[in-house]
């Protein structure tokens, strides 16, 4: 009843891919206040722009500091085997 079928044996048809020949949907459109905040939020100026960081993206200082990575195992293994050999020579 909701679906087409096949005029002589009465079964549903079926496809294998979606049609072809769908109505596209046009992208969102954002208001112009929206995007204002947005264009204020990308250039830090302005003080209703939301601050992820909080008080760490003001001052300047990141909340991620970077830290020295410890040695990998085979740098560990590497270093060990180096000074084995040195040892015995």
């Amino acid at each position: 009843k909701h679906f087409d079928r096949s005029p002589d044996t009465n079964e549903l048809f079926w496809f294998a891919a979606p049609p072809m020949n769908t109505a596209r949907t046009p992208p969102p459109q954002h208001s112009l206040t929206y995007l204002h905040f947005l264009a204020t939020k990308r250039k830090g100026a302005g003080s209703d722009a939301m601050d992820v960081d909080g008080e760490a993206a003001s001052t300047g200082l990141s909340s991620r500091q970077h830290t020295v990575a410890p040695p990998t195992v085979g740098e560990i293994l590497q270093a060990t085997m180096n000074s084995a050999s040195t040892e015995h020579l």
